[in-house]
């Protein structure tokens, strides 16, 4: 079952009421972070959160900012953050009273900026200013990829099955940016009797100050006490569906350090795909990110590193990760390689130190590089390999590169043994 205006329903999963952080007027220009107040300790806490972002309001500095925050999981590898559509320019009223043509353009203008910049296929809409119309139901339910939309209150006679509105608000602002903590436990005792499955708290960040973020801790408190849980918005509409698993059809070992997946979807929500893998069949780990250009040709490849007893190891697709319905694909076995040499990376995402090790059947020069998001090099390791089949441990300090995405390369005698994208948080 699908609730369409889920106002009106009241079932839970495991009776559990769920609680969605709607944060409005997320920048990020000249590699600032305009949440960084409430992503920083919405980080160190992993509490979920939606990001609303303004599709005009980041730069080719963005992603190198704001990537620590979209890749980042929880201990059960599930996304603690989801970036959502929240208009492109801002300009209110961006939705309400335009035509068909203007508002379709700038939701199509706001999805492509964080597409192009991020890499990410947004599935949740907010209007600046909660202002919309009837038009913009339509446009958003003309758009495939997106499946969530706060606040509209206007009647719709034929309800899109695959668009599901969350309404159930409860205020934690008294006026914009003024965080509340008494307020916002007066609202939530007066609607707990009614909302027995959701809320959606809206707030601020970019204008909080350190008294804001104060109340805003004690409302998490609060919550947390009630035994309430955050989700992330596509998430939870992903609860209220039926849905279908995808079926791996292909996964093959290319390289020393690189297995390809295949599948077919039976569905349309592949880009909420989690790829994971196992060396016994028990213990699986989640091996994306939570956005991937590969998933729109249905193949993901997977950078693996594996000790030299490893004969094989085994791939499955996961489907909603944190909530009931969690549905999984067929289990592939991939045979691997014999393999006399080896390189692993051994922190990723790294903080103060990459650490890596390898082993090769020769002697020879091993030449590691760090580039930054630019493709700038900005470190490097190399070193002469005299002892043959010898484990050797090392290390690069990072200490002084700032917090976002970098990729390496490695290699040995000239030829590139491993190249893959790393994470400092």
């Amino acid at each position: 079952m699908l609730c369409f205006f889920v106002s009106t329903c009241f079932s839970s999963f495991r009776g559990q009421l769920k609680a969605i952080l709607k944060l409005d007027d997320l920048s990020s220009l000249n590699g600032g972070n305009s949440f960084k107040i409430a992503t920083d300790y919405l980080a160190e806490k992993k509490i979920k959160s939606g990001l609303g972002i303004i599709g005009n309001r980041i730069d080719n500095k963005s992603k190198n900012t704001l990537m620590s925050l979209i890749n980042m999981q929880d201990a059960e590898s599930n996304d603690v953050f989801e970036i959502w559509h929240h208009g492109y320019d801002h300009v209110i009223p961006e939705f309400k009273d335009h035509d068909y043509q203007y508002q379709k353009l700038h939701l199509s203008k706001g999805d492509k900026s964080v597409l192009d910049i991020l890499g990410i296929q947004m599935n949740t809409f907010g209007a600046p200013g909660n202002a919309i119309d009837s038009i913009t139901t339509q446009v958003l339910k003309e758009d495939p990829d997106y499946h969530v939309f706060f606040f509209n209150w206007i009647p719709d006679p034929n309800p899109n099955e695959t668009l599901i509105i969350l309404n159930q608000r409860v205020d934690m602002e008294n006026g914009t940016g003024n965080v509340d903590y008494a307020y916002f436990v007066q609202k939530y005792q007066y609607y707990k009797p009614f909302f027995k499955d959701y809320i959606v708290l809206q707030a601020h960040p970019n204008v909080w100050k350190d008294a804001q973020l104060e109340e805003f801790k004690k409302i998490i408190n609060y919550l947390q006490g009630e035994g309430v849980e955050f989700v992330l918005p596509n998430d939870y509409y992903l609860s209220k569906r039926e849905l279908k698993a995808p079926v791996i059809i292909n996964a093959v070992q290319t390289t020393d350090d690189n297995v390809v997946i295949e599948w077919e979807n039976k569905d349309n929500i592949n880009n909420y795909y989690r790829i994971e893998r196992s060396r016994d069949k028990i213990s699986w780990r989640r091996v994306n990110k939570q956005y991937s250009d590969a998933f729109a040709k249905n193949k993901y490849n997977d950078n693996i590193s594996y000790s030299l007893a490893d004969k094989e190891v085994y791939y499955r697709i996961r489907i909603n990760g944190d909530v009931d319905n969690v549905l999984y694909s067929n289990v592939v076995k991939v045979g691997l390689l014999a393999r006399d040499s080896f390189f692993r990376v051994l922190t990723n995402p790294f903080k103060d130190s990459f650490d890596f090790k390898y082993k090769f059947s020769k002697p020879g020069t091993v030449n590691l590089m760090i580039y930054n998001s630019e493709g700038k090099l900005v470190e490097q390791f190399k070193d002469n390999y005299s002892q043959e089949d010898t484990i050797v441990l090392n290390k690069i300090d990072i200490r002084k590169l700032p917090v976002g995405m970098y990729v390496y390369t490695f290699s040995f005698n000239n030829k590139v043994i491993s190249q893959n994208q790393i994470l400092k948080n």
